[in-house]
């Protein structure tokens, strides 16, 4: 009796502690999801793009040889 008295218990406990972790979980992710909906970022870019640093290029096509043309 003691044996499943013992069984029965840590069940419960087991329990408990799944229902308690998942909860810690779910609030911690909320919290990082506020945090992290809060922030605002700024990506400044410190080097300016002029016209005389675009350097223009013609491009060919390349098509493969056609085997038939002898």
């Amino acid at each position: 009796m003691a044996l499943l008295r013992f069984i029965i218990w840590s069940i419960i406990f087991y329990i408990v502690f799944k229902i308690i972790r998942t909860v810690k979980n779910v609030l911690r992710f909320q919290e990082a999801e506020e945090k992290f909906n809060q922030q605002v970022y700024h990506h400044e870019t410190k080097s300016k793009i002029d016209a005389k640093d675009i350097i223009e290029a013609q491009f060919e096509d390349l098509t493969p040889p056609n085997k038939n043309s002898n």
